[in-house]
């Protein structure tokens, strides 16, 4: 549910998720996967009451979206150190390249709308998901190795002019898992 934040879903798809018991669910899985903690417990009181299909879908369409001076795509190629530097808004660089040959490898096809960058938040989260019914070790693994980036993502989302509170807790939030997943490998 975590990756649909950063993903085009329908409506239906959105409200379902958001869905005051499977909203619960969420937030209590969460509450599980990490280690009680001030930056934790901040990030899961803002995430309590997530945006309406109108929010989530504005918000997308001013900030997810390439080119614009408020965007914050959640690609990790644009977060990613480089020779270039911490942030040279290059697409399909290393990050990228790994990610469509990992899923390649798996017999996973990267949706066509997610070709430019199939090293998209949305993508790698659910690979993680993906990864994780298969073997939870691995999952962890690529957890560990592919989401270094996330600190300079959440510093991006902050520096929009933006009401970005939301995503920034998820990122938050799943910062605080990942902590909890190397700690236990």
């Amino acid at each position: 549910m975590l990756s649909w934040c950063f993903a085009p879903v329908s409506r239906k798809e959105w409200e379902a998720a958001t869905d005051v018991d499977a909203w619960s669910e969420l937030l209590g899985f969460l509450t599980g996967e990490t280690k009680p903690s001030a930056r934790r417990d901040a990030a899961l009181r803002r995430l309590a009451v997530p945006p309406t299909y109108e929010e989530k879908t504005g918000f997308a369409s001013r900030h997810f979206t390439g080119g614009l001076p408020g965007s914050a795509l959640p690609v990790e190629s644009l977060y990613a150190q480089s020779e270039a530097g911490p942030f040279d808004q290059a697409y399909f660089r290393e990050p990228a390249w790994y990610m469509r040959d990992l899923a390649e490898s798996l017999g996973l096809e990267i949706p066509a709308s997610f070709a430019a960058y199939p090293d998209h938040l949305f993508l790698e989260l659910d690979m993680a998901v993906f990864l994780h019914a298969a073997n939870p070790e691995d999952a962890r693994d690529f957890v560990a190795h592919r989401f270094t980036w996330l600190p300079r993502y959440v510093a991006r989302l902050k520096s929009i002019n933006a009401d970005a509170s939301f995503y920034v807790a998820v990122i938050e939030v799943l910062m605080c898992v990942v902590d909890a997943w190397r700690e236990e490998r």
